[in-house]
């Protein structure tokens, strides 16, 4: 597996992840309203936009590499 699809993997599961845990802890909040899940939901959300920047300038950096 090569360095560009590595990362390519792992932006998307970190991705799926990132708004998995942003949906879980706001219907947390709904459900208990505690408000940890809303810090928690906060962090999940900006560590999935983050990883999302990270993947765009990834790609926009080594378009020129081979996928596999």
């Amino acid at each position: 597996m090569s360095l560009k699809s590595l990362h390519i993997v792992f932006v998307i599961c970190t991705g799926m992840l990132s708004v998995f845990l942003t949906v879980w802890n706001y219907l947390n909040w709904v459900s208990f309203g505690f408000i940890s899940s809303l810090l928690y939901m906060g962090l999940s959300l900006i560590s999935g936009v983050a990883v999302i920047y990270y993947g765009k300038q990834f790609l926009n950096k080594f378009k020129s590499l081979s996928f596999m």
